[in-house]
């Protein structure tokens, strides 16, 4: 019996490893309220109400957007869990990462907060709605590869040196069109 019940206990941690559905480009399209390229400007980094959390609030400038309600320059904050708080640092699996002055390329869902006229962004389907944008220092263009949330560009930079040219990222304006044509065609 003792045995039976360790084994159910441990049970939902071996199921809870990876909850995410992974999404297509069109599944990310339809299920975006606003697609925008932005960069973090600030944050503010608290811990919750009942001392059990640590979140952070995330001021983000709009630089370009592919659909939705923002303009270039326009801000608007995402609240994400975990950040580093007096020495502590909490990371939550399956999140994006962001980094100050880092270009995005992020696909948003709008979510009303408890008061009616309080709108809250969320990154559609968590890490997979979170395009790295990285110059290619070989020749300048802009390419896009999906956030890893722990990997860095070579000296914290957002330069990266493509090893082929026949590669799996694409540039930024071959994401844009590749968007644009999946949201002209509507949802599947």
């Amino acid at each position: 019996m003792n045995k039976c019940f360790y084994l159910i206990s441990f049970l939902p941690l071996i199921f809870t490893h990876s909850q995410s559905v992974e999404l297509s480009l069109q599944d990310l399209c339809d299920e975006s309220s606003d697609i925008v390229i932005a960069k973090p400007v600030s944050s503010n980094t608290f811990q919750s109400e009942n001392y059990k959390h640590i979140r952070t609030n995330i001021k983000f400038k709009v630089i370009e957007t592919i659909k939705g309600r923002f303009v270039a320059d326009d801000n608007f904050e995402m609240l994400v869990y975990g950040g580093e708080l007096n020495g502590i640092t909490k990371i939550v699996v399956d999140a994006p990462s962001y980094r100050m002055g880092e270009e995005s390329l992020l696909f948003l869902r709008a979510n009303r907060g408890k008061e009616i006229l309080r709108i809250f962004f969320t990154v559609t389907g968590g890490i997979q709605g979170k395009y790295n944008i990285y110059v290619d220092k070989n020749d300048g263009v802009k390419h896009v590869v999906r956030d890893q949330s722990d990997w860095q560009s070579p000296d914290n930079k957002n330069v990266i040196e493509i090893q082929s040219k026949k590669n799996d990222q694409p540039t930024l304006n071959e994401m844009k069109r590749s968007i644009k044509a999946r949201i002209s065609k509507g949802p599947k």
